[in-house]
Order: C-alpha cells, then sequence, then structure tokens
C-alpha cells in the first residue's frame, strides 16, 4: 500500500464505546498499512500492570476492614493476572498488526535518547529548567526514524494525543523528511470527527457485524473503578432495603425491619435474587417502593412485608452489582455474603415449640 498510519498509546487505551479501537483498526487496514511501535506496545503493559497492582492493593485494604464480616481470598494472584493481560494484549497484537509491529535497535537507543535529551530535542521539553520527561515519547520517535529510513509511503499519518508530538509537530515533521525523504502528518487522536475526516474513513457500527468485534484488552485498559466509594453505597443501599428509618418523639433513630423472612438463604438462592434485581427494576419503573414478595419472586419463601422497599435503593444495588460482575469476584462475594448476613439479620425463626409430658409428681409445687 501507498498509505500508512502509525497508533501512539495514548490513543490506544484511551476509553471509548463500541470496541473503537478495534473498529477503527479494521476500518483503517482496507486503505493503509497500520503500524504500532514494540514500545507502546510495552509502555501499554507496563500500564496496565501498574493498575491492576493498584487494585489488588485497594483489595487488601478492603480485606482488613471486612474481615469480621467475611473471608475474601484472591483467586488469582498478582503476577499471574499480569501475565494473562499481556498474553491476551500479544495475541491481539499478533492478530491485528502481525508484521506491523516497529522494533528498534536495542544497542543503538541509549546513545541516541542520551544525545536528544542533551540538546532537548523534542519531544523532550527544550524549556529551560525543563525535568527529562519525554525519554519514552522519545524512543517511540527514534524508532519511527530507523524505520521509515529503509520504508517510504507516500502518505504516512502518526496518530497520537500525547501533547509532547502535537506541541512540537513542526519541528518533528521537518526532521522526520531530513532522515527519511518523505512527509509525514501529525494527527490528533483525541478529535475523532476530525480524524476519521483526515483519514477518509467512516467506522462501521453495523450490528450485523457487531459479532465479528471482539472485545479487545485495550478496551479493558479503563479507569479504575472506586471500590471505596463502591462499598459504602452498597452498604447503605441494603442498610435502607432491609430496615426502614425511624425517628422517634425524643429525636433517636430507630431501624424497623422493612420485611421478615422466614427461610434460610444459600449463595445460590442469593446470586438469583441479585440477578433478577434489573427485571425488578424495569417492571416497576414508575413505582417508589416494591414490596418484598417481588424481591424474592423467584423463589418460593414465606415472606412477612412491613413497609415498601424503595425502588432507588434497588437501582443503587444493581449497579454495584453489575459493576463487580466479571471484573472482581472476590469483592462480589463480599457483597453475597454481606446481602446473606443481612437476611439474617431480618429471619424469624419459626421452630414449633417442644412439649415434654410431666406427671404431677414432678411439679415443684
Amino acid at each position: 500500500m501507498e498509505n500508512a498510519i502509525v497508533i501512539d498509546t495514548n490513543f490506544l487505551i484511551e476509553q471509548r464505546k463500541d470496541n473503537y479501537i478495534t473498529r477503527f483498526i479494521v476500518e483503517c487496514k482496507k486503505q493503509y498499512d497500520v503500524f504500532v511501535p514494540e514500545i507502546v506496545v510495552k509502555e501499554i503493559k507496563n500500564i496496565k500492570a501498574r493498575d491492576i497492582k493498584k487494585s489488588y492493593e485497594k483489595i487488601e485494604v478492603l480485606k482488613e476492614e471486612l474481615v469480621e464480616y467475611v473471608e475474601i481470598n484472591n483467586k488469582v494472584n498478582l503476577e499471574d493476572k499480569i501475565i494473562l493481560y499481556e498474553k491476551s494484549l500479544d495475541k491481539y497484537i499478533d492478530h491485528h498488526f502481525k508484521d506491523k509491529v516497529i522494533s528498534y535497535n536495542k544497542k543503538k537507543m541509549l546513545d541516541k535518547l542520551l544525545e536528544r535529551d542533551r540538546y532537548k530535542l523534542p519531544p523532550f521539553n527544550s524549556n529551560e529548567n525543563a525535568s527529562d520527561k519525554g525519554f519514552k515519547d522519545s524512543m517511540i520517535w527514534i524508532s519511527l526514524l530507523e524505520y521509515f529510513e529503509m520504508k517510504k509511503y507516500q502518505n504516512l499519518y502518526f496518530i497520537t494525543s500525547d501533547k509532547g508530538f502535537l506541541n512540537n509537530s513542526n519541528a518533528l515533521k521537518t526532521e522526520f523528511l531530513d532522515e527519511t525523504n518523505f512527509s509525514m502528518s501529525i494527527i490528533d487522536g483525541g478529535q475523532l470527527n476530525k480524524l476519521e475526516k483526515e483519514l477518509q474513513i467512516t467506522i462501521d457500527y453495523d450490528e450485523e457485524n457487531k459479532d465479528s468485534i471482539e472485545e479487545s484488552p485495550l478496551d479493558k485498559t479503563k479507569p479504575e473503578i472506586n471500590y471505596d466509594e463502591l462499598r459504602q453505597q452498597a452498604l447503605d443501599s441494603m442498610v435502607s432495603i432491609f430496615y426502614d428509618r425511624l425517628e422517634i418523639w425524643n429525636g433517636d433513630v430507630h431501624f424497623e425491619p422493612r420485611f421478615n423472612v422466614y427461610n434460610e438463604f444459600s449463595i445460590a438462592s442469593i446470586k438469583e435474587i441479585l440477578d433478577n434485581l434489573n427485571i425488578l427494576i424495569k417492571r416497576n419503573w414508575f413505582e417508589h417502593s416494591v414490596r418484598a414478595e417481588d424481591l424474592f419472586d423467584s423463589l418460593d419463601i414465606k415472606v412477612k412485608c412491613n413497609v415498601g422497599i424503595p425502588v432507588e435503593d434497588i437501582k443503587v444495588l444493581n449497579k454495584i452489582y453489575e459493576a463487580l460482575k466479571d471484573k472482581n469476584e472476590e469483592l462480589l462475594d463480599a457483597l453475597i455474603h454481606s446481602f446473606q448476613n443481612k437476611l439474617l439479620e431480618v429471619r424469624i425463626n419459626e421452630k414449633k415449640p417442644v412439649y415434654i409430658e410431666v406427671s404431677e409428681d414432678d411439679l415443684p409445687f
């Protein structure tokens, strides 16, 4: 092909809907050779490794906070989780880029980096007293100069959202032309409409082709869920679902159960209740509250209703449940066990009284 595209790190990992990155790559490959630098792939792996590490550190904090209520066991350790992601990313890169991963000369890289840093050549910041930030961007740029010195294209586009490249685009384009004898365009990847117009592509969102666009591990590099915030929301919503808050005459607050149950609940039955919350919400979309029987509609159990359950609190709990499903099994288990404990609090023990036959001689009077 006469035309080519190179994709930078931040464009690949920026969160977008409907697997945009995969759709973008597939569409571009119809008209362009699509490249990704090896350094970009390594940088994505490093970013994801840090994200996973932060998530595991938060889990350890929650373990200590919830130790009195539930035991949380990590089913996959930190290193294994990182390795699983890297294998998934390698498979994705191999499938979509194949021989279009731009490698670099590791032996010469350090000398070239130090030279650029010494003279603050872009994408290093040339301002006085500026830090040495820009090493990774400079490594990417050096790898592009090396690769395209040998491989020519009529039109070459570098897609990035990085200010180190965008703010120095004129100087970088001049250097690229001097080194390779052909020109490069540097396009802001943050402005999708302009980007698609410049490349003359249209992203296909046809529902018929939806299944052919697999979920990308790049799309999984998402902003972290705030688990501390979710935890507090879950606790507040469950208290409100199970208890009615009453203020008595002297200003004290008293909590009365909104309902009572007579059955014991297995983990499987609680999962069934939580899985059906979305259906319950849709059925009662215009209602302010629902009956407790509706919450346990899929189960054959006995319920004593005292007062309705607020729909808004059910919505909050459902949102949290959906956020944790397939994303954090340990905290999902903690949520389920917490729900089980709440059911135990409002359970009425319906054991029948035991009558013992005694003679008059046994009576103390």
